[in-house]
């Protein structure tokens, strides 16, 4: 019998990270601000490529309906709603998806600005 260590949870990406130095979030903000446009880097990324998927299903979606219009006389009417039902399920999660990361982007972005004037002024502080 194999025996599999126990995976640990990831920890949501959104969560700001925990230093092993100290206690608090907040006492690195410059490890935060890094952290965060690498997030926002990845988000629109993702971003795009939902987009992108969106696209091209309802491109799929058009050549779906030219079939079954062209080859599918002796199929039952509904053919056509549930194919149609069934693509527009996939265009609205896609697009759901692609609006979650834009949110998600714009929460990053309030994010490093939070992050940059937290850096200024311990940069004031020290100074």
């Amino acid at each position: 019998m194999l025996i599999m260590k126990k995976l640990r949870k990831n920890k949501s990406s959104s969560t700001a990270y925990k230093s092993r130095f100290s206690g608090d979030a907040g006492a690195f903000p410059l490890r935060q601000y890094l952290r965060a446009k690498d997030e926002l880097v990845s988000r629109s990324v993702l971003a795009v490529i939902f987009a992108g998927f969106g696209i091209a299903l309802l491109i799929f979606s058009k050549t779906v309906f030219f079939l079954i219009s062209r080859h599918g006389q002796h199929l039952h009417n509904s053919t056509k709603w549930f194919a149609s039902g069934f693509v527009l399920i996939l265009v609205v999660v896609a697009l759901y998806r692609c609006y979650r990361c834009v949110g998600e982007v714009i929460t990053i972005r309030q994010d490093i600005k939070c992050y940059k004037e937290q850096i200024a002024q311990s940069e004031n502080d020290l100074n």
